[in-house]
């Protein structure tokens, strides 16, 4: 018997391997607001808790989440510190992502951090997010009212 025989020549193909596409959000960034008159100041990051799979507490109404409601007090917060100039200010996370605690940490690390901030909402107030006089007690504690 010759070798090959009883095998079809224009049967023999290519075994593909199967391939996942999976998508990654873009790298965590490790950007710096500050005044122009801040150059050289301090760095303080700001980490918004909670984020993307993790919700955190949510309103009774259900229509808000821990994890919104520290992101715009991140950004809130952000916004005037960098507007006293003081400090320079970096965040952990801008967008609803999950972060763990070790990329969290790293943020500081790598943007060489005199001070690390997180925003946690007591579950309580969290709860009761959606409620204006709660939310402008948690804006005086973060902002406090002098220089």
């Amino acid at each position: 018997m010759r070798k090959g025989a009883g095998l079809p020549s224009n049967r023999l193909s290519k075994v593909e391997a199967p391939s996942l596409t999976v998508a990654l959000p873009p790298a965590i960034s490790d950007r710096i607001y500050g005044a122009p008159q801040a150059a050289g100041r301090p760095i303080v990051v700001i980490d918004a808790g909670h984020g993307g799979s993790d919700p955190g507490a949510i309103s009774v109404s259900g229509e808000v989440s821990e994890k919104q409601l520290s992101l715009q007090l991140a950004d809130e917060l952000r916004d005037k510190l960098v507007e006293r100039g003081r400090v320079r200010v970096a965040m952990t996370r801008e967008d609803d992502r999950y972060l763990s605690l070790e990329q969290r940490a790293d943020v500081a690390r790598r943007t060489g951090a005199g001070l690390f901030v997180s925003l946690l909402v007591p579950q309580d107030r969290a709860v009761d997010a959606t409620n204006a006089a709660a939310r402008q007690q948690l804006r005086l504690v973060l902002v406090g009212s002098g220089s």
